[in-house]
Order: structure tokens, then C-alpha cells, then sequence
């Protein structure tokens, strides 16, 4: 039996978000794992937040073809998962741009190396399950005419996790103001608008998940590789807005793109001033309407600087 043979993830705490449950409710840490009173909580459509314990098995010879329990011990305890919001308000995103993205100021954000971590309190309905050292490992932020609502997800990495003798916060309010949606969106290449069946942003800060060493619980949760970001948006392929990324694509060159949602009083902006699009001509269906699903992804406008995308609230 091979070692990683030997391991299986015992006691899982994952379920759906039941009509009884609160949902989520948060706090910024000022030291990473350090778990600290939640500030504010959110109304969210589904979670997979989880801890997975591992269990090495080491079997000998014994005379006997039992296994024996003493034989079994607990490794790695692993807190992760994530949450979906659908119909994200403006008050929502403003919160959590700050944790995907790493800096905020002054309305607007960019992407920074380092990445606050969070205290999460997630309403189970028979327990509430309290991570600490949390930090944001991936963000997508989808919209299209058949959801309409702006969907908002986050995968998150945690440092330890408890039940033991812990209650879900109270005296916090859910965001207010009423849901963005695909309706109120706008989509610019360059300085061109540009009607879109859908749009699918991706930000992968691609923290280290193996930041165990030689301890049952994470002990660091760094950034490893390069950080992604990109996603997809599907247009109706007619000669203007083919010509829109297929004429920068043959020539290898970025445009700038720009997705607006409002909720009558308040945008929110994504803008990336380094857009590559993944174009190619699609396959033509007889009378059918041809939309087209187009690939791009946001790069730095040199090497050392952090300025692939911008998220920007007005």
C-alpha cells in the first residue's frame, strides 16, 4: 500500500445552505490565523466550506488480516471551500474586493502581492463552523442574459477550523440595495460598446495549498507561481464586433476591456488595460444565430507591476 493510498478525508462539515441557516458571517484579522469577532455578514445562495482530515493508515503484519485501529492516525486538518452569491449587491463587492485583490483605496483597486485573512463564521443549522486565517484563492464574477443576476463566487483557503463552543454572530445587518444584473450591464473594447450575451471574469491568485510542513494545520498560506486573470465573454459574430478582437488577435496585440453593472445609483467597474483575446473563426449552423465564446486574458504592462485589471466603485 502506497502512502498516498493510505490517506482518505474523513469528517466533512460541507452541506447546502438550509432556508434556516444565516449564511456567513466575517472579520478582518490583523494577524493571519488569529480568529477575531465578525463585522459583517452576507446573504449567499450555496457554500462547500469544509474541513478534511486526513487519516494515515500504517498497516503491518500481525499475524491476522484485521486492521487494527491503533494502527490508524490523524495527519493534515485541511479548512477550505467557498460560497456563491447570486444577485450580488454593489455594498457586497465593495466589502470583498479588498480580500481578492490585496489593495484598496480611494474607490478603487488594484492587485497587490500581499492578501488580508478573514475570520469566517458559517451557519451549518445544527453548528456553526468558525474558520480562521482565511484568505480569497480564486474569484468569478459571471453575468449573462439567461442568469440575468450577477453571480459572485470566492474559493477560499483557511488555516484552522472549530465548532467546539461557538455560536453564529448577532447584531449584524445583510447588505442593502438591490442586486446587480446583466440587464444593467456594459461592455467596452477600447472605446467601442459592445452588446454580450455573457462575461465570465477570473482572478486566481493561486495561494499554496500545502502550507503544512510538519503541522495538523496550515501554517502559511502564500502566493505561489503567477497570479491569473482572465475569463470569457460571448458576442454575436457579425462583422463589427468580430472585427473588435479578431483584428487585435491577428496582429497580437491587447485592447483595453472594460465591464460597468449598476444598480441605478451605484457602478462597479472591471478594467484591464492589457486585454489579450483568444479569438478564432467559430463554426458556422445553418439559420442559426452565431454567437461566438472569446477567451482573453489580462496582462501587467510591464514585468513588476500589478496593474492587470482595476476594480473600480463610483
Amino acid at each position: 500500500m502506497t502512502e498516498d493510498e493510505a490517506k482518505e478525508t474523513v469528517m466533512s462539515h460541507a452541506v447546502s445552505v438550509g432556508y434556516q441557516s444565516n449564511g456567513l458571517a466575517v472579520g478582518e484579522e490583523t494577524t493571519q490565523g488569529d480568529a477575531v469577532a465578525a463585522t459583517n455578514k452576507f446573504e449567499i445562495t450555496s457554500e462547500t466550506f469544509d474541513e478534511e482530515r486526513e487519516v494515515v493508515v500504517a498497516d503491518g503484519l500481525s499475524g491476522a488480516r484485521s486492521q487494527a485501529a491503533n494502527n490508524e492516525v490523524e495527519g493534515k486538518r485541511d479548512p477550505k471551500g467557498g460560497f456563491t452569491i447570486r444577485g450580488v449587491r454593489y455594498a457586497s463587492l465593495l466589502y470583498w474586493m479588498e480580500f481578492v485583490l490585496g489593495n484598496y483605496a480611494s474607490g478603487s483597486a488594484w492587485l497587490s502581492a500581499g492578501l488580508s485573512s478573514l475570520t469566517l463564521y458559517i451557519d451549518k443549522v445544527t453548528e456553526v463552523l468558525r474558520i480562521a486565517g482565511a484568505a480569497v484563492n480564486e474569484m468569478t464574477l459571471e453575468s449573462s442574459a439567461d442568469e440575468q443576476a450577477l453571480r459572485f463566487a470566492l474559493e477560499m483557503l483557511g488555516m484552522s477550523a472549530t465548532t467546539s463552543a461557538i455560536t453564529f454572530p448577532s447584531g449584524l445587518s445583510y447588505p442593502s440595495g438591490i442586486p446587480l444584473v446583466h440587464r444593467r450591464c456594459t461592455l467596452k473594447i477600447g472605446d467601442e460598446s459592445t452588446y454580450i450575451q455573457s462575461v465570465r471574469w477570473r482572478i486566481a491568485n493561486n495561494l499554496d495549498p500545502d502550507g503544512f510542513r510538519n503541522s495538523q494545520t496550515r501554517i502559511t498560506l502564500e502566493p505561489q507561481g503567477n497570479r491569473e486573470v482572465g475569463g470569457e465573454l460571448r458576442i454575436d459574430w457579425n462583422s463589427t464586433y468580430a472585427s473588435r478582437v479578431w483584428d487585435l488577435w491577428r496582429n497580437h496585440n491587447h485592447g483595453t476591456l472594460q465591464t460597468d453593472w449598476t444598480d441605478g445609483t451605484n457602478t462597479v467597474r472591471l478594467l484591464a488595460p492589457c486585454t489579450f483575446f483568444r479569438a478564432k473563426y467559430p463554426g458556422m449552423a445553418d439559420r442559426n444565430t452565431v454567437l461566438e465564446d472569446i477567451p482573453f486574458e489580462c496582462k501587467s504592462s510591464a514585468a513588476g507591476v500589478d496593474d492587470e485589471v482595476q476594480v473600480i466603485f463610483i
